[in-house]
């Protein structure tokens, strides 16, 4: 983050658990030291310094900005991947009903510090791939999955679509996140899945724009441009002179 408070970009990343409201006191307590537990390891695993980034906990998640030496395609790619081997290892001595699930939002963009964490456009975006329709849909259909993540455009074209990780470009698909006033198109991709298979919400379509009301006082006056002749036996003209346009 800038020392100075000013704002600049950064690369976001956040997470929530799936599921989570419906767990018991102890299985949420458990579940928060999960997300925190396979989050350090396959940080650990990937070459990254968690201990770097500026982290904000909310229970069921976290959100994260990472420092700017943070190499965005190692996030990406072998983060996730470990982020996902990770919790196959945490879920395999867990009950089938309290495995730890997560959505994951990747975003790139400008923030500041905030006195009750940051300001800016990308913690917002993030948040709202974060709780999109289509990341929990996504999640809630690869019911095998241990994770689904979203990776914002400009993520997806400087480290996948370039070809600077491992990820094939044809395991993602393209969709539309539509939420709060926030409109962007994202990058889908679920480890192990086809993700173009995955039945997903329809973007909600465009609301027409509102006609403007229609003028119903009788007295008022409606002036019409005529440049051909007018055959109109009951009507009433009004002729003004002017210079014209």
């Amino acid at each position: 983050m800038s020392s100075n408070g000013l704002a600049q970009r950064q690369l976001c990343v956040a997470v929530d658990a799936s599921g989570y409201s419906a767990r018991s006191d102890v299985d949420q307590r458990e579940a928060q030291r999960g997300i925190v537990e396979v989050s350090d390891a396959a940080a650990r695993a990937a070459g990254l310094r968690r201990d770097t980034w500026v982290r904000q906990g909310a229970g069921d998640g976290e959100f994260a900005v990472l420092p700017v030496d943070e190499p965005e395609d190692v996030v990406v790619d072998r983060y996730i991947r470990e982020l996902d081997a990770e919790l196959t290892r945490y879920n395999g001595r867990l009950r089938a009903e309290l495995r730890l699930r997560l959505r994951v939002a990747v975003y790139f963009g400008r923030l500041s510090p905030a006195a009750n964490g940051h300001a800016g456009p990308a913690p917002v975006a993030v948040a709202r791939l974060l709780d999109s329709s289509v990341l929990r849909a996504a999640l809630a259909e690869a019911d095998r999955a241990n994770l689904a993540l979203l990776v914002s455009e400009q993520v997806y074209a400087d480290t996948v679509a370039s070809l600077a990780t491992t990820l094939r470009p044809g395991d993602f698909r393209r969709v539309r996140v539509e939420v709060k006033g926030f409109a962007e198109n994202a990058w889908l991709w679920v480890p192990d899945h086809d993700v173009h298979a995955i039945r997903l919400p329809e973007p909600e379509p465009p609301r027409p724009e509102q006609a403007p009301p229609r003028d119903t006082d009788p007295t008022s006056t409606v002036t019409s441009h005529f440049h051909q002749r007018v055959d109109a036996p009951h009507g009433v003209f009004g002729v003004q002179f002017g210079a014209g346009r």
